[in-house]
């Protein structure tokens, strides 16, 4: 794995996203959804929690609610490990469409991948929303991106 935000290698996945282009995002909106990321991937729910608003809205396929509680236990039972693929981002927050696989509790094995995206909006270096999307249509028009919003792009799998 490399450290630097371009070319960044996580799993078998590589994502690109021009360290100028993360930079030049109001707010660092980008790299507070990394570090979130890296949080969640490590299993680190106090600092995924660290990183949202008390407040912050989660959303997903069984509902939404309102708390860090909320990221605090999902992170401690989910054993999701999620590879951004694409990153989206504008005035409306940031997208990123991800391969999520999820460790099975009998196996301790991850299970298939699933391609899947999420729409995070950051406020004041703090998520205050995330919701899961089925995919990234659907994650961009929720918050108002669109496809030309895409500043990183998939390399092939390695």
């Amino acid at each position: 794995m490399t450290n630097g935000l371009s070319g960044r290698v996580r799993g078998t996945w590589a994502v690109r996203v021009e360290a100028a282009t993360l930079a030049g995002m109001a707010g660092g909106q980008l790299a507070v959804v990394e570090d979130w990321h890296a949080a969640v991937n490590g299993g680190d729910a106090a600092r995924a929690g660290d990183l949202c608003t008390s407040d912050v809205e989660v959303g997903g396929p069984r509902g939404s609610g309102f708390g860090r509680e909320l990221i605090l236990d999902w992170v401690g039972r989910a054993g999701i490990r999620m590879e951004p693929v694409r990153w989206f981002c504008g005035p409306g927050g940031a997208v990123v469409e991800q391969v999520a696989r999820w460790l099975d509790i009998h196996t301790g094995e991850l299970g298939e991948p699933v391609r899947l995206a999420t729409a995070f909006v950051v406020e004041n270096g703090r998520v205050s929303r995330v919701l899961r999307h089925p995919d990234a249509a659907g994650a961009l028009a929720a918050l108002g991106l669109r496809p030309v919003d895409e500043v990183g792009r998939e390399i092939n799998r390695m």
